[in-house]
């Protein structure tokens, strides 16, 4: 899922790491802890108040534990309310923490490292307001300015809350906030090559890194941007560096002959355990009990972000010149990849490979703190 966000796609999280609960389910949040939130957070004086953020996202998970009775008050019923909203009153808690926010706002647009920041309490009050459909076009601007920074943020949590919030699978929350984003940078001119961190690549402009960003969910016109942006990557390369591009060229001839040998090699194993399933079977007495089966050559590997930074990964033969699908890890969070034995694993930076792992058998990995490699875990 491109930039980032595939990846998460599968996990729930919270700002405190633990999942949405169900509404059949105990609530995770209390009264006590939301008031003393709420204490900090309307205290707050900056506009990049960590108390008030977080207030906002604790009361709108409480307001949404507690929705089954809430809407019945709103509506004019009087439900036995349980003690933990004795006293609670959601227009009342909604308003001050809005205005709370409205008074640290700043009035003029920020520097791109406070407008994510910006972005991000907007959107948070937006979805404590109003809801799911106001609060998707909320969530665009955030999905622009993490594809401007070099290093970006996790909005998962956010992803989280807004696919809660308008019941919906979160890949398709984010289909909806690709093409509100999209709209944003639409007319933006197609990217130009330069190299600006000095590597020797070219690197994508914001428009690329936001449309590898919404992965399978960016637009026809966005997939073919990317695409000619990539074809034109290497031809760059070897116009303005031809003794490194020639370098490179031969790492890679190097790095797909090493793949073409564990190919061959895992194919090899596969079939000397098939013959030797299929041996097993025909020797052992029949029973109606069950027979033996052939092994599979479908591997589970657990992998680990142990670096300090979201990772990119690719799965494929050539990161950037190679189909393949690409994704990201956060932070200190794990999950599964399901690979076939003898499938590549890339650590990518700005679209090319950094370090590589070929699947063989179930395995928990982690990538290591220098964020370059993997290592056993």
């Amino acid at each position: 899922m491109g930039l980032g966000l595939a990846g998460c796609l599968s996990q729930t999280h919270w700002a405190s790491e633990q999942s949405l609960v169900g509404a059949s389910e105990a609530p995770a949040t209390t009264r006590s802890e939301l008031e003393r939130r709420r204490s900090e957070g309307l205290a707050a004086t900056s506009p990049d108040s960590e108390a008030l953020g977080d207030y906002l996202v604790y009361l709108w998970q409480f307001d949404w534990e507690h929705r089954a009775y809430l809407d019945r008050v709103d509506a004019g019923e009087s439900p036995k309310l349980p003690e933990s909203l004795s006293g609670y009153d959601r227009a009342t808690y909604t308003r001050e923490a809005l205005d709370a926010w409205a008074s640290v706002r700043p009035a003029s647009l920020p520097s791109s490292g406070d407008r994510l920041t910006l972005a991000r309490m907007d959107f948070r009050a937006t979805l404590l307001e109003r809801g799911c459909l106001d609060s998707k076009p909320a969530f665009g601007p955030l999905l622009v300015l993490r594809a401007e920074l070099l290093e970006p943020p996790s909005v998962v949590l956010e992803l989280a809350m807004l696919a809660t919030e308008c019941a919906e699978a979160p890949e398709d929350v984010l289909e909806d906030a690709c093409v509100t984003a999209a709209g944003l940078i639409q007319g933006m001119p197609e990217p130009e090559y330069d190299d600006l961190d000095g590597d020797m690549w070219p690197d994508p402009s914001l428009r690329v890194r936001f449309a590898e960003s919404c992965g399978p969910q960016m637009a026809e016109e966005d997939k073919a941007i990317v695409a000619s942006f990539w074809s034109g990557a290497e031809p760059w390369f070897a116009e303005h560096h031809p003794e490194e591009h020639r370098a490179w060229r031969e790492e890679q001839a190097r790095l797909a002959e090493l793949a073409r040998q564990r190919e061959e090699a895992r194919r090899q194993a596969q079939a000397e355990a098939d013959a030797a399933a299929a041996a097993a079977a025909a020797a052992a007495p029949s029973s109606s009990g069950g027979s033996a089966s052939a092994g599979s050559s479908r591997v589970t590997v657990n992998l680990y972000n142990n670096c300090p930074n979201t990772v990119k990964l690719f799965f494929g033969d050539n990161p950037g010149f190679s189909s393949g699908t690409s994704t990201s890890l956060s932070s200190n969070t794990s999950t599964n990849y399901y690979m076939d034995a003898g499938d590549l694993m890339w650590i990518t930076e700005g679209g090319k490979g950094v370090s590589s792992y070929s699947a063989s058998s179930n395995v928990s990995l982690q990538i290591t703190s220098s964020c370059t490699g993997f290592a056993p875990r």
